[in-house]
């Protein structure tokens, strides 16, 4: 597993409830295990607010309406490449999966890569929080060349309800959150040449 990677959030520090100042973070880290991709999230907040009424053994449209980390992946190496495939987990180990052809215009919501995931929570004391989210990727299922410079995308996570805060590894900061920018991607692995 790399070195954790911090995502960033234009507001790092944010409110409670109460309305005391609280400080985020979120933090993930990538790695190979033959042809699965780990990939590890930390995420230190004031709020857990997953949906507790959704499944667990199915894939969940809309999961990122609730706290929820995900993975954006593209297997060829280029930056804006489709097709692209989102993965997400909760807090409490829900998962959705996802490969879009075009962004919110084309995607096949059946697809299914064997993902393996898993959540627990840390920590849920209020004002301080954390809790861990992994997923394993089959990049077979993808189509992956086997080359570790093919593996590109983004992190993201977004937390809270109501006033919700997104977080990212690679966008530029937004006026509105938008995810789905193939062309921001970023390579997830480090070559061992550097």
């Amino acid at each position: 597993m790399s070195s954790p990677l911090s995502l960033t959030h234009p507001r790092a520090l944010g409110r409670d409830k109460f309305g005391n100042r609280q400080k985020e973070s979120v933090d993930v880290g990538f790695g190979l295990a033959g042809d699965r991709l780990r990939v590890r999230f930390e995420v230190k907040t004031f709020e857990i607010t997953p949906n507790p009424e959704l499944e667990t053994g199915a894939p969940q449209w809309g999961l990122w309406d609730w706290d929820v980390v995900e993975v954006f992946l593209s297997v060829n190496g280029a930056k804006g490449a489709r097709p692209y495939y989102e993965f997400q987990v909760s807090p409490l180990g829900q998962y959705f999966e996802l490969k879009i052809l075009e962004p919110r215009k084309e995607t096949d919501r059946d697809f299914r890569s064997g993902l393996k995931y898993g959540a627990r929570i840390l920590k849920d004391e209020p004002g301080d929080c954390q809790w861990e989210g992994w997923m394993e990727i089959p990049l077979a299922a993808l189509g992956w060349d086997g080359k570790p410079e093919s593996l590109v995308g983004g992190a993201f996570s977004i937390l809270g309800e109501g006033s919700k805060r997104y977080w990212s590894l690679f966008l530029p900061p937004q006026e509105t959150p938008d995810f789905h920018l193939p062309q921001y991607f970023q390579p997830l692995i480090k070559s061992s040449g550097t």
